[in-house]
């Protein structure tokens, strides 16, 4: 359409190409009108009921393919169950290689809580830190701002939605529900995507540890260790999870083959305070 045209050739302009695929998971509680959002995403009726399991449909926007996965909602103001963070991690599977954009529902008709917050953030944790590089709150329900500015809205539902908020980047894009005529809206939700998806050099999410990223991690890990060796303070850490233990399993198999020293005082301080 003209309108795709339109948007291309601006964003082209930019010096933002678009990719040729785009891979979005959606996540958030129950009502948060998810499968509305999606259908408006695609221009089309494809989600239409809750289930207990994943979703996926795909569709087109202009010569981008998108692909949309709907993660199972939870009980509003309750924590988040075991067999959803295992669905949750299974979208990811889903539209392999990796999502490009995790977008975070939060409905505008309802308060976001406490217990909104903990669930997504115990969702999410176990992808790690850089999970929220690819993050998007994403507001339905739009026309109950009435004349109200979103910002407005985020300022006055408290810390929770105000950290989440941040936690993303300060990522944020509104949709409303009724119907699937929000051109203007979802252009600049894909502009805002494309935009994201720049920003992170093209790249889309996965669970798999670069190299580099690896190598950091390995380093902080034995740098914690010495420092605990040396019984020096050590700054407030997040727990060793399993990806870091696995780490350290590698590099006990190296220290066998290559009498690694510093790593030998590393392991035998990590047994100590592991326990």
């Amino acid at each position: 359409t003209q309108n795709h045209r339109v948007f291309f050739a601006s964003n082209s302009a930019g010096g933002k190409t678009p990719p040729a695929h785009l891979r979005l998971v959606m996540v958030g509680a129950q009502w948060s009108a998810k499968s509305s959002a999606g259908n408006t995403i695609l221009r089309k009726k494809a989600f239409r009921r809750r289930t207990g399991k994943c979703v996926k449909h795909g569709g087109y926007f202009g010569r981008i393919n998108v692909a949309v996965v709907e993660t199972p909602g939870w009980p509003a103001d309750t924590m988040a169950p075991v067999w959803l963070k295992e669905e949750v991690l299974h979208s990811v599977s889903m539209c392999a290689p990796g999502p490009h954009v995790f977008l975070l529902v939060v409905p505008i008709s309802k308060a976001f809580t406490e217990e909104d917050h903990k669930a997504l953030v115990e969702l999410l944790m176990p992808f790690g830190e850089r999970v929220w590089r690819h993050c998007m709150v994403l507001f339905t329900w739009g026309d109950w701002l009435n004349d109200r500015l979103i910002e407005e809205h985020i300022a006055g539902e408290g810390k929770s939605l105000q950290w989440l908020v941040e936690k993303c980047g300060y990522r944020y894009h509104v949709l409303n529900c009724h119907g699937l005529s929000n051109h203007l809206l979802i252009e600049e939700l894909f502009r805002k995507i494309i935009d994201m998806i720049t920003r992170n050099k093209g790249q889309c999410f996965t669970s798999v540890l670069t190299e580099e990223e690896w190598n950091r991690r390995e380093q902080e890990l034995i740098d914690r260790m010495l420092r605990a060796v040396a019984n020096e303070p050590e700054e407030p850490t997040q727990p060793i999870t399993h990806i870091d233990k696995y780490i350290l399993k590698m590099q006990l198999i190296k220290c066998v083959y290559l009498k690694d020293c510093k790593f030998t005082v590393s392991l035998v301080c990590w047994k100590s305070t592991s326990h």
